[in-house]
């Protein structure tokens, strides 16, 4: 899946055609509040992302090309599993507010129906963390511990991670980066 990005003279970038059908493939929603739309800068519409260029705080030595991050992409779309799993792109939130949030109907199909609150997330090196998962009104999140994973990971803003729940009694994910 192809999806465009559109730059504007003052240094904003947006996700345009193709991230409609993207954004829903990978069940992802809005959430970054304070970030404009593309209503701000004068057009019509409000459904597209807009991401401002700024050094990267989180020490990434370079910013992600255009074809690295079209690449990390490819391979997350391309990856399949027996196994139940779902696709992020990580956002500045996911980072610095320390909650993931999780597809709804994924939560709702897999997760929800065991009473623990505990997840359990794998790398393939063998280490483990253990996150709180909430669910309430309809909204799923990784939190309590999801900071430790993503500095602990070095998770940077657009990269892919891949959570594939390997155990549903035991909620084990292994998480898989792109």
């Amino acid at each position: 899946m192809e999806i465009e990005l559109r730059r504007s003279k003052d240094g904003w970038v947006w996700f345009d055609k193709g991230w409609p059908e993207f954004s829903k493939l990978c069940s992802l929603d809005y959430g970054e509040n304070d970030m404009p739309t593309k209503k701000d800068f004068g057009g019509s519409s409000s459904n597209q992302i807009f991401v401002k260029r700024t050094p990267d705080v989180l020490g990434r030595t370079h910013p992600l090309t255009k074809s690295e991050k079209a690449l990390a992409l490819q391979r997350a779309n391309a990856f399949k599993s027996e196994y139940p799993y779902f696709l992020v792109a990580i956002p500045p939130v996911y980072i610095h507010r320390g909650y993931l949030h999780l597809p709804s109907k994924f939560a709702r199909r897999h997760l929800v129906k065991q009473p623990a609150r505990n997840i359990i997330l794998k790398i393939l090196d063998g280490r483990t963390w253990l996150v709180e998962f909430k669910y309430e009104t309809s909204i799923a999140r990784f939190q309590r511990g999801w900071l430790a994973f993503a500095r602990d990971n070095n998770l940077k803003v657009g990269d892919m991670c891949v959570f594939v729940l390997i155990d549903c009694n035991e909620r084990l994910f292994e998480v898989f980066f792109f």
